[in-house]
């Protein structure tokens, strides 16, 4: 829920530091469930390392959310300049202010990790573009539209606007492709199936390209449990 509030000022942070935010899951458990929720800001992992240790956000018994600052002097050397731990009805998480205004108790709320409570298909941040003129794509993207390369390689470049990822890919086709993410691929995937749908590529037993049979193309995945 944190997350989600600090997505939504993320564009506004930018103007005055960079902003990452840190679990100790995997790279891929983060990825998936960051596109999940659709939150455009960097992720490491501190699975590897003592970082939270030496933040003094866990020790032996428990583990406690909060944010530190970093500043980076004119030699490169950084300094921890200050922390502070989250909790319910801290001045970090604005929906705990706004309950209170409601005269709604909060001891008892409960966030949601869905922001669409309708379906069981979460809509991503993550859109991919099959173009056959992959370099002649990649300057017009970045020097026409203005999107920001992110990653940029051989056949693939990820490019982020406005808090959506465009991964630009060389292919033979022009094609658009979207992407939901499920808690449960194949119960999802079976839906699809006798609505109609048909698989066009399977990257493994839980990730697979669809398509519809009114011209919408999608990624179908199931997001990796955190830990």
């Amino acid at each position: 829920m944190w997350g989600d509030g600090f997505n939504g000022v993320y564009h506004h942070l930018l103007s005055r530091c960079e902003f990452v935010l840190s679990s100790p899951d995997d790279p891929a458990v983060q990825e998936d469930f960051a596109a999940s929720k659709g939150w455009s800001f960097p992720l490491v992992s501190s699975k590897e390392n003592t970082f939270s240790q030496d933040l003094g956000f866990k020790n032996e018994k428990t583990s406690m959310p909060g944010v530190s600052t970093f500043k980076k002097s004119e030699e490169g050397t950084i300094y921890h300049c200050s922390s502070a731990y989250f909790g319910p009805g801290d001045e970090y998480c604005v929906i705990y202010s706004l309950l209170d205004l409601l005269q709604a108790p909060s001891e008892d709320f409960v966030p949601q990790l869905k922001h669409n409570h309708r379906s069981s298909f979460q809509l991503t941040n993550n859109v991919a573009v099959g173009v056959n003129h992959y370099h002649e794509a990649i300057q017009f993207y970045t020097n026409i539209i203005g999107m920001k390369v992110e990653e940029r390689g051989s056949s693939e470049t990820k490019f982020s606007m406005n808090g959506r990822n465009f991964y630009i890919e060389d292919s033979d086709h022009n094609t658009v492709h979207f992407e939901f993410a499920v808690d449960d691929f194949e119960r999802s995937k079976r839906k699809l199936l006798d609505s109609g749908c048909k698989v066009d590529h399977v990257y493994h037993a839980k990730s697979e390209m669809i398509s519809d049979l009114f011209g919408l193309k999608f990624h179908l995945y199931e997001v990796r449990k955190t830990n």
